[in-house]
């Protein structure tokens, strides 16, 4: 498979983890009842499937990293606090998002232009601010949670050939002391497919 115009994915890139919550599950005449789908204009081939059931603390949360990246993430259940939503959050045009990014009740930032193929769209960001107890955290996680609508391999493939700017995954980029943006990762991947979360570590 083409990614983003550029290059074909490895086999370690075919493993995918996706996570089902506990209120998403439940049994059926007293069996579950789990359908894996193609949500994607391609043909999958399954070697091998199974379920991890992760029980943990009540006030406790548990994610997995569901994006597709160039350098293979790692797999990992990641077991986090209560999840708190962004102090505040503005689209590239400066309109606050921050109701659209709040919870999931099916809205999305999409205020972007779309580019000249399905699935790509112009360059665009979202800024962020978090809660001033961030930095009291060990550990911290932005929880990207949403979806592309994708291109296939046809596109990317032509893409590729054409003098198109070469799409690219989401960059992370943050402000220092003297108010300058720097990038911290130019290509974390993106959500493969609909409904994903990214776990990107800060």
């Amino acid at each position: 498979m083409r990614i983003n115009a550029q290059d074909t994915a490895s086999v370690a890139q075919t493993r995918d983890w996706v996570l089902i919550r506990g209120d998403q599950l439940a049994p059926r005449d007293g069996e579950y009842d789990v359908r894996i789908t193609a949500e994607l204009w391609e043909t999958h081939f399954i070697d091998h499937g199974s379920m991890l059931v992760v029980d943990h603390p009540v006030e406790t949360e548990v994610f997995v990293d569901e994006r597709l990246a160039h350098n293979p993430i790692e797999h990992a259940v990641y077991v986090t606090g209560p999840s708190r939503p962004v102090t505040q959050a503005w689209d590239d045009a400066g309109v606050d998002v921050s109701d659209f990014i709040r919870s999931r009740d099916g809205r999305y930032v999409s205020t972007f232009e779309r580019g000249t193929h399905q699935g790509v769209a112009r360059d665009h960001y979202l800024e962020i601010e978090l809660d001033r107890e961030a930095d009291a955290h060990d550990a911290l996680w932005i929880l990207a949670y949403g979806w592309v609508y994708p291109t296939d391999s046809s596109i990317n493939v032509a893409l590729g050939q054409g003098r198109h700017p070469v799409p690219r995954g989401v960059a992370l980029e943050a402000m220092d002391p003297n108010g300058r943006w720097t990038v911290i990762d130019p290509d974390l991947g993106f959500p493969a497919g609909k409904h994903k979360t990214m776990v990107i570590e800060l």
